[in-house]
């Protein structure tokens, strides 16, 4: 009987260290940010996958994409949206760099384009950048 004891106990921590879920708990989720010049934006990424872009310039609301493509797989993602494609490396599950290609256009202040150019170290952010929702950064500092 003790036998059956210890192989069910053995068999019960076998499954346990299971890696299936190892790679759920590496695949970002949240919020991040960053800046570079007069540029931030806000990149919202579900399970891997960026859902919404929001670009920011001299702390002003510019654009917002929602139809975006994500290729990759962690730690390395390429988002790509409207003319924006940011090619990401996570360093872990609160941070990634990026170097961010395109131009978008302006939507929601001024006219023409703004460059979104550059390299940007993103950083898991858990306030809200426009409280008011005037369009105008409220909280978040470089």
């Amino acid at each position: 009987m003790k036998r059956y004891l210890f192989w069910l106990t053995g068999l019960l921590l076998l499954a346990g260290c299971s890696s299936d879920g190892d790679d759920k708990e590496s695949t970002p989720t949240g919020h991040y940010i960053a800046s570079t010049g007069t540029v931030t934006l806000s990149v919202e990424v579900a399970n891997g996958k960026c859902w919404r872009v929001t670009a920011f310039d001299a702390g002003s609301l510019v654009s917002q994409l929602t139809e975006i493509s994500t290729t990759g797989q962690y730690p390395n993602y390429t988002y790509q949206g409207d003319g924006l494609t940011l090619t990401c490396a996570f360093v872990d599950a609160n941070r990634f760099d990026a170097t961010a290609t395109g131009r978008l256009q302006r939507r929601f202040s001024g006219d023409g384009y703004v460059d979104i150019s550059g390299r940007y170290q993103f950083a898991r952010y858990d306030g809200v950048l426009d409280a008011n929702g005037d369009g105008i950064l409220d909280t978040y500092n470089k």
